[in-house]
């Protein structure tokens, strides 16, 4: 470098012999070349050893001789490359380090994912020495498969707490993305599984269901499906088709209560699967079954009328009179007395019952003829508002008590009623008034019975049964 540097000198210098260069303007020229050799000295350490070019350029440490004669706008500039140079070199190290641990936790899932199978096949091979060894497990892999072979000598649980722990896992499995509490990995199901809260073969099912929820495609499907049980029926948790578990005391009979709840959403768990099977054998797109453009939902009487235990809505989509009351509305006592005895479908299917046929606006309540004439041949029934599509979660306001998903407010009746309703429902008439707690819990009702629902445009109502 040395050398390039002397010839270029004297090639100035030649020109200022031969009267082409002043001597000023040699001075300048070899000034002007040597800052631009200094710059690009500490463009390149920008590059190479970005931290010491920094040091040298802001002056805390000794560099080049020229270093202070360059610009100060030039030397902004190569500090600002110097930087960008370093932090580039931080994000590399973290990308390598995540990547690392990416590929870590891949060859875990897949070593955990040949253990789960053999392990709950009819003939298991691996045992518990060969996962111990297992170098592929991350640690806490290696104490799940473990734990999943000491639970194989365990009984399994009563089929009302294997069907309640399945629908807490898969409504959380279909969460949207960014919400804590979503199931992203099998991890959260093998320890439900080996916490003796899941039979073996519901916990295949939900396994098979998170497999499918994280493709594109099943994505989408779980949303839709989703939203068609959280309406049709009722969350876990509501084990009388109120929210509680029709004990007398607030927490004693609780928990059996939310478990024999959950039994009548996980049966239309099973049953959307059956149906969806059969909608793709037959070259058709699963998701017409919840397209909400239907006249009505296209699963709604064929669900029921597979079940012998939802077979009290007919084939034309009316319902029985005492299938189709309202505990939460109802002002005859026989009538309560009766659905308090056993499970009606309103309880089960709160949109299903009687499912509302949507066109125009305002409600047109279009009755069957005679009904204005015959008192017995007029619904009993209130309709439904429907829920308002599009909305995300905020605006739908849907963060509301667990007990209260699934419910409807009637056409013209506001969040305030709404709410009020419910709460006397789940608590008693005005018990909840002045517990912080639950007048929090009417507010967030009240928001949601306003944001989520509106009156249905058209309503047609068909006849109740003879009696």
């Amino acid at each position: 470098m040395a050398g390039a540097i002397d010839a270029y000198h004297a090639l100035i210098d030649n020109a200022v012999d031969r009267g082409y260069q002043t001597p000023d303007g040699a001075v300048a020229e070899k000034r002007n070349a040597a800052l631009a050799l200094c710059a690009g000295e500490y463009s390149a350490m920008a590059r190479t050893d970005p931290a010491r070019a920094i040091r040298q350029l802001d002056g805390s440490e000794d560099g080049h001789p020229l270093v202070d004669q360059l610009p100060p706008d030039r030397r902004d500039a190569l500090i600002g490359d110097a930087r960008a140079s370093q932090d580039a070199d931080t994000l590399d190290v973290a990308d390598a380090s995540r990547l690392g641990a990416l590929q870590v936790q891949r060859a875990s899932d897949a070593a955990e994912t040949a253990i789960l199978n053999d392990r709950l096949s009819d003939n298991p091979t691996i045992t518990a020495k060969a996962i111990a060894n297992n170098a592929a497990l991350t640690p806490q892999a290696r104490g799940r498969m473990l734990g999943l072979i000491a639970r194989a000598g365990e009984p399994d649980p009563s089929e009302e707490t294997s069907a309640a722990t399945a629908i807490d896992l898969l409504d959380r499995v279909r969460r949207r993305d960014g919400d804590p509490d979503k199931i992203a990995s099998i991890a959260p199901l093998v320890e439900a599984y080996n916490a003796g809260g899941l039979r073996r073969e519901d916990f295949a099912y939900v396994a098979r269901q998170l497999a499918e929820a994280q493709t594109p495609e099943g994505e989408a499907l779980a949303r839709k499906r989703q939203a068609f049980v959280m309406a049709a029926a009722p969350p876990a948790g509501s084990g009388d088709g109120n929210g509680g578990s029709g004990s007398d005391e607030p927490d004693q009979d609780r928990s059996q209560g939310d478990a024999i709840g959950a039994l009548p959403r996980y049966d239309l768990e099973r049953d959307l699967d059956q149906k969806i099977d059969q909608y793709r054998k037959e070259g058709k797109d699963p998701n017409d079954l919840f397209d909400p453009g239907e006249r009505r939902f296209p699963l709604g009487a064929e669900l029921l009328s597979t079940n012998p235990q939802r077979s009290a809505l007919p084939e034309d989509g009316g319902a029985d009179t005492a299938g189709t009351q309202n505990p939460g509305a109802s002002d005859n006592a026989a009538i309560a007395t009766d659905q308090a005895q056993q499970p009606h479908l309103a309880q089960l299917f709160p949109l299903l019952a009687r499912p509302p046929i949507l066109f125009g606006r305002p409600p047109n309540i279009i009755r069957p003829p005679g009904a204005a004439d015959n008192p017995s041949n007029t619904p009993t029934t209130r309709p439904f508002k429907e829920p308002i599509p599009g909305l995300t979660p905020k605006e739908a306001a849907t963060d509301v008590p667990s007990w209260a998903r699934g419910k409807v407010p009637y056409v013209g009746e506001s969040g305030k009623p709404f709410a009020k309703r419910l709460m006397d429902d789940q608590h008693g008439p005005g018990k909840w008034e002045g517990d912080p707690v639950r007048e929090r819990e009417f507010r967030q009702i009240q928001k949601w019975g306003d944001r989520h629902f509106r009156d249905p445009k058209q309503i047609i109502i068909l006849p109740d049964d003879e009696a």
